[in-house]
């Protein structure tokens, strides 16, 4: 009708970030906020039907949504513990980096980068929005793995279910013991004296010897 409405720019887009030149020769929705009639004038906003549209969809998401579902969405950005992905209608969700492949992941840019477009499978959802996502369980050969670990993990288990075998223990070594010893038997005075006699004379013999050697040193030395 040839009626022009006057957009500001601050409510011209979503964000305040966004280039106003993306709009231009564009046929966009908007909605009045303002009308003067007596000054031909009119006020809309572009970002008003953006957020409807935005809370309609998010809307239409949660109705929706369920653990297994698959989606196709790109990489908003990346962190040493995962990637986070926009799934549309502005809704995000996050994949683990133990979820990024079915192969160990050390450094997740050598698997996925920003802006890449991947197929998720929805892990789990929880109260308070946050959407748990893989990318290994959304592919059928990395779903395959995911599940022939789980077997493995599982068949561990029953292991634990056995009886445990019985540790054998190696023979003990030989230390040198061979028991107590005999108690000697019981002797008498006489017995005790001789053989202190005999005893005595032994150490009597060996000091003699030693003197006698001591002094045949003593008389080569004073020969030289």
């Amino acid at each position: 009708n040839g009626v022009r409405v006057f957009i500001p720019a601050s409510l011209a887009t979503m964000y305040r970030s966004d280039d106003l030149n993306d709009l231009l020769k564009k046929t966009v929705r908007f909605k009045i906020l303002e009308v003067n009639k007596q000054r031909r004038r009119a006020v809309g906003s572009i970002r008003a039907v953006l957020r409807d549209e935005k809370k309609a969809a998010e809307d239409k998401f949660w109705e929706n949504v369920e653990v297994g579902q698959k989606y196709t969405g790109k990489v908003k950005s990346l962190t040493s513990y995962g990637a986070f992905v926009d799934l549309g209608d502005g809704k995000t969700g996050m994949v683990h980096i133990s979820e990024v492949a079915p192969t160990f992941v050390k450094e997740i840019r050598d698997f996925v980068k920003e802006n890449d477009v991947v197929k998720v499978k929805v892990l789990s959802v929880s109260e308070d929005g946050k959407i748990s996502l893989s990318m290994k369980k959304a592919d059928p050969a990395g779903e395959q793995a995911a599940a022939r670990g789980g077997d493995r993990a599982g068949r561990s288990g029953d292991r634990g279910d056995r009886p445990a075998r019985p540790k054998r223990h190696a023979a003990p070594r030989d230390m040198g013991w061979r028991g107590p010893k005999p108690t000697p038997e019981p002797q008498t005075f006489e017995d005790m004296m001789s053989r202190f006699k005999a005893t005595s004379d032994d150490k009597m013999s060996d000091l003699k010897k030693y003197m006698d050697g001591k002094r045949g040193t003593s008389f080569k030395r004073g020969q030289r």
